[in-house]
């Protein structure tokens, strides 16, 4: 299913552009300012497990190319993105439209950062019209009401 309604709004934020981060999931897009790079970052209501993602982008030549994703990652900016270790890496066709990952590396994400380095064409300014998020959430509680029990 379509996680949209897992991520955590407020949360959302987006390195490197001038429009508003949540648009890249809302479907308004996203593209880059200085130059090429995009560093996304969004957490959720509640852990998930992710198994496709799906990038929607018109204009061909900047649409992503290399893509790397990370787990559970938190507050990164450009150094982290481009010296750590992602969970995966890849190099997107031109026409690819989905990433199908193992479950086995996206399962209990609670935050993630898409780290796109550049696009199809080289052009200074990449392009997202959309990413969509594909899993299942891993409950239907949200961990902002979790109340701590107390032992009696």
């Amino acid at each position: 299913e379509d996680l949209y309604e897992y991520i955590d709004q407020k949360s959302v934020g987006c390195l490197n552009t001038q429009d508003k981060g949540m648009g890249v999931f809302s479907g308004t897009g996203i593209k880059s300012d200085c130059d090429e790079q995009l560093l996304i970052s969004v957490s959720f209501n509640t852990p998930v497990t992710i198994t496709n993602f799906q990038f929607s982008a018109t204009d061909t030549d900047r649409a992503p190319r290399s893509v790397k994703l990370f787990a559970n990652g938190l507050n990164m900016d450009f150094d982290d993105a481009e010296s750590r270790l992602p969970t995966v890496a890849v190099e997107l066709e031109e026409d690819q439209k989905e990433l199908k990952v193992l479950p086995t590396k996206f399962n209990r994400v609670s935050s993630l950062v898409i780290f796109i380095e550049n696009n199809q064409g080289d052009e200074e300014v990449t392009v997202v019209n959309k990413i969509t998020l594909i899993g299942w959430p891993l409950s239907n509680m949200d961990v902002k009401n979790l109340k701590k029990v107390e032992d009696h």
